[in-house]
């Protein structure tokens, strides 16, 4: 699949006219994209019943919505009400509006494979600056901007590369074996001095494949390892001295 189109518009849910723009985006990656399927993201369904959204909708599709039909849409997608809790981890070819987006909800969206696009509208705005930071996402009205390095340190980068080259990264949380190798390689860079923000590796990874719980597992243990007072002893992980001039030299 093509990468997603990720889309961030510049105004918040309790703008009047939010949802028109937001669906109005939409329907430009669905003929773009040639997707069949439009959803609607909330956090909860009564959301639709008792927020601004819920106004600046069409009464009848509000309602349509909330009996969970879908609605025809003028590029020929379906549009659905979707919740947190109900939403496929598979969308084929399908875009989806995050209303009243914030970062646990962006989450689980980039856990969702086979995307057309993803439309966000933040409840706050300035709020979402980490999803924003990780995919450099179109903000219309502005110019667009060179994608941001995550993690500036390059042998921190290239040992989480190393890493994911190991492990499954379409596993939902890290099994025993995941959990081995990144603690050899992120006690590897803790003795050598290095260290990185939890939430930098954790972003680093989800925009890397990772599926979202387990790239907090994974930056819940970075944060474990380079808070520690002392250095990790590498006596016992293989290679760990040649590993690591390969994370120097940019190889994996």
């Amino acid at each position: 699949m093509p990468t997603p189109v990720r889309v961030l518009l510049p105004v918040d849910g309790y703008h009047q006219q939010s949802w028109d723009f937001a669906l109005g985006y939409a329907e430009q990656i669905n003929e773009a994209r040639s997707a069949e399927k439009t959803v609607l993201l909330l956090h909860q369904k009564n959301i639709l019943d008792h927020s601004t959204l819920a106004g600046m909708m069409h009464p009848s599709h509000k309602k349509a919505l909330l009996k969970n039909q879908a609605l025809n849409l003028p590029s020929g997608a379906k549009l659905v009400l979707h919740t947190m809790q109900n939403i496929p981890r598979i969308l084929n070819n399908a875009t989806v509006i995050v209303f009243y987006a914030d970062d646990r909800i962006l989450e689980l969206v980039d856990g969702i494979k086979n995307l057309a696009g993803v439309v966000v509208v933040p409840d706050v705005l300035g709020e979402i600056e980490q999803w924003k930071a990780r995919w450099n996402p179109q903000v219309p009205g502005e110019k667009s901007q060179a994608p941001k390095q995550i993690i500036d340190d390059p042998v921190v980068e290239q040992a989480l590369i190393s890493l994911t080259s190991l492990v499954n990264t379409g596993n939902g949380v890290m099994v025993s074996r995941d959990k081995e190798w990144a603690k050899d390689v992120l006690s590897i860079l803790r003795a050598k001095g290095h260290s990185e923000d939890a939430g930098h590796i954790k972003s680093w990874a989800i925009k890397n494949g990772w599926q979202p719980k387990a790239a907090t597992e994974l930056a819940a243990l970075a944060k474990k390892i380079f808070e520690r007072r002392t250095k990790p002893s590498l006596a016992n992980i293989a290679n760990a001295h040649e590993r690591y001039q390969r994370w120097c030299d940019g190889e994996d």
